[in-house]
């Protein structure tokens, strides 16, 4: 389960980064990264931790030993 929780997570990026390139939107990933700033790059990553927290426990909460 923990492999496809992480193949699946890597597909959603590989997807994103995709989609980005295919609509030629690295300008304007690059401009809101700026414009953000160290804090709110900052911020994003926690909530992105968080998200990733709570997957991994509902994932592991299941586990054997």
């Amino acid at each position: 389960m923990i492999t496809l929780v992480g193949v699946g997570i890597g597909l959603l990026l590989v997807a994103a980064l995709f989609l980005i390139t295919r609509l030629e939107l690295w300008g304007q990933v690059g401009s809101t990264l700026g414009q953000l700033g160290a804090l709110g790059v900052t911020l994003w990553g926690l909530v992105g931790v968080g998200a990733l927290m709570i997957i991994s426990y509902l994932t592991l909460r299941r586990a054997t030993p």
